[in-house]
């Protein structure tokens, strides 16, 4: 499977749903269209996770696995129960979102090809929590009945519903898997992949064009050939050139072909946490360094799932680029200067802000193989999904950043 880059959606937004997941039929996603307009479930964008609160789970304070009086994850076993999909699950477990709480995140693996199909991709049939020293589970909940020899699943009558959902008690309302219509949406059901666009991605005369770019990673485009002015155009790049705050010119350029499978998403360094901008920010200050060029880190910019090739005006033999990790560590680009030109030049698949600065910073390499070493040169590899900013299999602390829920009180994560 390739590598998948990141859409950085680095910034938690507050939900007012609890359980779990985002889902294609919100904003941007219009049911009903066509079968990839997905009607009948929730979707899940591939490096995206599901997510349950303590709450949701049967747990309090009141009756969770301490250890010195705090909630212990070693004492706090989640079992789900997953009889389709599981193979496309990257990892699994607690996440701590704050001094004083957990959550439990599912998430996907990273993929660039799957499309929404209406088709459950994904299937929770139930979930178990047993805390340690306690005999009776803390929840024991089934989300699919048999009926008559029938598997039924839990649905609600609406998306909207799906605020209102409660994995803890998801309710009396049941249906098979072929009677999933507009009024019976597959609560726990999931359909795994992006939404098809087969047109709207088109090489013109400057490059390539995209009509109402998409910019979450929900949408994959199919790049398409045309005929311009008597040529018939094949490949091409798509290209942006922005000059931010702080400097040069930066100019973006991503070799394409006509077929080639794409997605967008965006990076901005202001929706890093204070934890990660202050690394960033201690770094630069221990070395006496100053930011001369940058792309997402003065205002938010477009990435895409491909290498680009980045070119910066105006800077000097002995700048250094850098690409900003989520945590605010950095992953050095191995910029070169070309004298003869006065142009800086360095490429990757970008998954977070790049800044080009005039001393050398503490940073890493990460190579394809995902090893790491100190102040080494670029793979430009990177295993980040472009539109989650999780890891292809990440471990579950990154992947808060790339979720929405789905019932009455967690969090979710960027999305329309």
């Amino acid at each position: 499977m390739k590598k998948a880059f990141a859409l950085a959606l680095a910034v938690l937004m507050v939900c007012t749903m609890a359980f779990a997941v985002s889902t294609g039929n919100q904003t941007g996603y219009p049911g009903g269209t066509s079968a990839a307009d997905n009607t009948y479930m929730q979707s899940i964008v591939p490096g995206q996770s599901i997510v349950f609160t303590q709450e949701e789970l049967g747990l309090t304070d009141q009756n969770w696995g301490k250890t010195n009086g705090s909630f212990d994850p070693k004492k706090n076993t989640v079992a789900l129960t997953v009889p389709v999909g599981s193979d496309l699950i990257a990892s699994q477990g607690w996440v701590r979102t704050d001094e004083t709480t957990y959550k439990y995140v599912v998430t996907t693996k990273a993929n660039e090809t799957s499309v929404l199909d209406n088709n459950a991709d994904i299937i929770i049939s139930g979930v178990k929590v047993t805390v340690y020293g306690v005999s009776a589970p803390a929840l024991n909940v089934s989300y699919v009945k048999d009926v008559n020899g029938v598997t039924n699943y839990t649905y609600v009558t609406s998306f909207d519903e799906l605020a209102s959902f409660s994995a803890k008690e998801p309710g009396d309302n049941f249906c098979p898997m072929n009677a999933k219509s507009e009024d019976h949406i597959l609560a726990m059901c999931f359909d795994y992949g992006r939404k098809a666009d087969e047109a709207d991605a088109v090489f013109g005369a400057g490059g390539l064009n995209v009509a109402n770019m998409d910019k979450t990673g929900k949408i994959l485009y199919t790049v398409k050939a045309a005929t311009v002015d008597g040529q018939y155009i094949t490949s091409g790049s798509w290209n942006q050139s922005v000059t931010e705050d702080n400097g040069g010119k930066v100019t973006v350029s991503v070799p394409l072909k006509a077929g080639d499978k794409i997605y967008f998403g965006t990076v901005n360094y202001t929706t890093l946490s204070p934890a990660a901008q202050k690394a960033l920010n201690d770094n630069l200050t221990k070395a006496g360094a100053s930011i001369k060029a940058s792309y997402g880190y003065g205002a938010e910019q477009v990435i895409i799932n491909r290498p680009a090739e980045i070119t910066v005006d105006g800077m000097a033999k002995g700048y250094n680029a850098y690409m900003v990790r989520e945590d605010g560590s950095l992953q050095s680009l191995s910029a070169k200067f070309n004298e003869g030109t006065g142009l800086l030049s360095f490429g990757g698949t970008l998954t977070g802000p790049v800044i080009v600065t005039d001393k050398a910073l503490t940073a890493t390499t990460t190579s394809n193989s995902g090893n790491s070493g100190s102040n080494g040169s670029n793979s430009n590899g990177g295993s980040q999904n472009p539109a989650t900013g999780a890891n292809d299999i990440v471990g579950v602390a990154a992947a808060l950043v790339v979720i929405t829920g789905v019932s009455a009180a967690a969090i979710s994560l960027k999305k329309d």
